[in-house]
Parts: structure tokens; C-alpha cells; sequence
């Protein structure tokens, strides 16, 4: 009688664990079906040209690199 129960209980868990499995898979079939397009890249993408933006200097033109002031030297 014993044996009964414990070929019960391994059934029962091989049902939960093919559950859990079967979920598993449904959820990675869903992500590989939506695919992402791939982007189409120009002649100058391909060669690796990458575009150098301009460079504005205006009145209000503070530069990138900060330089310590100059301090005056007295006698």
C-alpha cells in the first residue's frame, strides 16, 4: 500500500514540474516570436564613418576644459 502512495506522489510531481516546464516554454516561444527587424545601415554606417557634429561658438561659448585662472605676480 505504501508503494501506491509514494508512485502516486512521483506522478503528481512529474504533472507539476511538466506544468511548470510547459509554462516556461509558452513564455520563450512568445519572446522569439517577436523578432526584431533588422536596421538597414548605410554605405557610410558600413565603412564605420561616424558624422563629427559642429561645433558652435557663440556669446555664451563656456569651453569643456576648465583652466585655472592666472594669478599676477608682484614685486
Amino acid at each position: 500500500m505504501a508503494s501506491g502512495i509514494i508512485c502516486n506522489r512521483a506522478i503528481h510531481t512529474a504533472v507539476v514540474e511538466n506544468k511548470r516546464l510547459s509554462h516556461a516554454v509558452t513564455i520563450i516561444k512568445a519572446q522569439q516570436d517577436v523578432k526584431r527587424e533588422p536596421k538597414v545601415q548605410t554605405n557610410s554606417e558600413k565603412i564605420g564613418h561616424k558624422k563629427n557634429p559642429r561645433q558652435l561658438y557663440g556669446p555664451n561659448y563656456k569651453p569643456n576644459s576648465a583652466v585655472a585662472p592666472a594669478v599676477e605676480m608682484t614685486a
